[in-house]
């Protein structure tokens, strides 16, 4: 055991890392003497094998042998070795690895610089994993135009022009009986204020003849298809919505009356 121990030491000296540190193995398997670890540990380290010298140096460290000078000289081996072993495993993707060192070497004493690149090495991490993929969020959907809304649509517009066709032909009759007195009248310049009144009036009464019917038509077929859609949307659960058209005659007028009950 001495002899190979003195081969390894003789190994270092001349810069035979490797070959130290397989004299101090051997040595170690005959006799295991706690240094000798320490030995393979600094001969693997100064090969550049950290993969190699961590095993070394934890096997020294459970011996129970170890004094303080000699802790920190383990220490210093295990953060240098974990961060480069770190950096090579981020190099291969291998990030359950590359994190395993990270925390293992953070438990460690270190220097400033070596704090940095340990700080470096875990925000390589973060960003080497994998994004989890978030999920669209689905539009809400479109309200869109729904049968009621058409039926209170053509329902209103129908009411509109009915009422507009009643107040036109309510005019009209008003301009005809105004005819009708200035023809039938017996005062002197009755006759010529008729005359006049009748060229004024012309035009107009013409238009009346054609305009009141056809708003009549359009306001009921509006009004009459409004009611249909808002009688379609009524379920169950709804309120049925009665509609009702009345003719509307009078003396001096003529036109519809629309009800409608919820």
């Amino acid at each position: 055991m001495l002899e190979l121990s003195d081969e390894g030491t003789e190994a270092i000296i001349d810069g035979r890392f490797e070959e130290a540190a397989a004299k101090f193995r051997e040595a170690y398997q005959a006799f295991p003497d706690p240094v000798l670890l320490k030995n393979e540990m600094i001969a693997w380290y100064r090969a550049g094998y950290c993969i190699k010298a961590i095993p070394a140096a934890a096997g020294y460290l459970q011996s129970g042998e170890v004094t303080d000078s000699d802790r920190r000289d383990v220490n210093k081996v295990q953060v240098v070795c974990n961060i480069q072993l770190a950096e090579e495993a981020l190099a291969d993707n291998n990030l359950e690895a590359a994190e395993s060192l990270i925390q293992e070497t953070q438990k460690l004493e270190m220097t400033d610089e070596q704090h940095a690149q340990l700080v470096a090495l875990q925000d390589h991490l973060e960003e080497q994993r994998p994004k989890p993929e978030l999920e669209p969020v689905p539009a809400p959907p479109s309200p869109g135009v729904s049968k009621q809304m058409i039926g209170w649509g053509l329902t209103g517009s129908g009411a509109v022009m009915l009422t507009g066709a009643i107040v036109y032909h309510i005019v009209a009759l008003d301009r005809q009986s105004e005819l009708y007195a200035l023809r039938d009248s017996r005062a002197p310049g009755a006759e010529q204020a008729f005359k006049l009144r009748q060229a004024e009036l012309t035009d107009p009464q013409r238009r009346a003849r054609w305009m009141v019917p056809t708003l009549y038509t359009l306001g009921a077929a509006l009004t009459a298809g409004g009611v249909y859609f808002l009688l379609i949307e009524s379920g169950e659960d709804q309120p049925a919505i009665q509609a009702r058209l009345f003719p509307a005659v009078s003396g001096s007028s003529a036109g519809a009356r629309l009800h409608i009950s919820f």
